[in-house]
């Protein structure tokens, strides 16, 4: 049982090598090679690890991956993406498998998904921080199982405007989406738009809510094609 310990140590060991150095060589290739690398092997339960690493380094985000549609385990490395947004409030990105990153783009186009909750404004400010280095079109959306409502083009007015507050001159659409199947919609919408980044407010549920109506949060995590960035209310 030892010697499989320390085989399976060995093995982890040697894979985050091999991911590290394929890191600072993608890094030189881009001319970014003056970004420090850090590295640690841990052991114990991922996503506590992952929280305990925030806490200690506090980072502006945490990155990790997930795998697209059909790959095989994507249900448990979903879940554990979920479980990190239980354990920390720092924004989490995860990007799925195949996703790509089209770097001939000028401009990125961003979603970002609304329920007209508090918790967007600083949400909004973290996103454009994040994304300061870049030229963006957020595309604001709302959706909703019923109709269109002049109250939510009211509320998704306020938003488009602090955008602007935020970062004056940034382009915002909005836009106000209905149907039944959400997960539909924004599949629908991504492709259309072809949106490059989808972010969102995730809140904490109680668990009969999570078990038996499973959120648009963890439904994305699990199916999406496209990076995820996620943020806790």
């Amino acid at each position: 049982m030892d010697i499989n310990l320390r085989e399976l140590e060995q093995n982890a060991r040697k894979n985050l090598m091999d991911f590290v150095n394929d890191i600072r060589q993608e890094a030189a290739r881009q001319q970014i090679d003056t970004v420090k690398i850090g590295y640690s092997l841990r052991e114990g339960i991922i996503e506590d690890e992952i929280a305990r690493v925030a806490k200690d380094y506090n980072p502006g985000i945490i990155i990790v991956g997930t795998r697209g549609k059909g790959e095989k385990q994507s249900d448990i490395i979903g879940s554990v993406v979920y479980r990190v947004l239980d354990r920390t409030r720092v924004p989490v990105l995860a990007i799925p498998e195949h996703s790509e990153y089209d770097a001939s783009r000028e401009v990125k186009n961003i979603a970002y998904a609304t329920d007209f909750d508090d918790s967007d404004y600083l949400a909004i400010r973290r996103l454009l921080s994040i994304l300061s280095e870049f030229r963006v079109k957020i595309h604001c959306i709302h959706l909703s199982r019923d109709a269109k409502k002049s109250w939510d083009e009211v509320r998704m007015q306020n938003l488009k405007n602090y955008f602007g507050k935020v970062r004056e001159g940034l382009e915002v659409e909005c836009h106000l989406l209905e149907g039944e199947d959400r997960l539909k919609e924004v599949e629908a919408f991504v492709e259309n738009h072809k949106i490059d980044l989808f972010s969102m407010v995730n809140r904490k549920r109680g668990l009969l809510a999570r078990l038996f109506r499973p959120g648009l949060t963890r439904k994305l995590i699990y199916q999406s094609t496209i990076p995820l960035l996620i943020f806790r209310a």
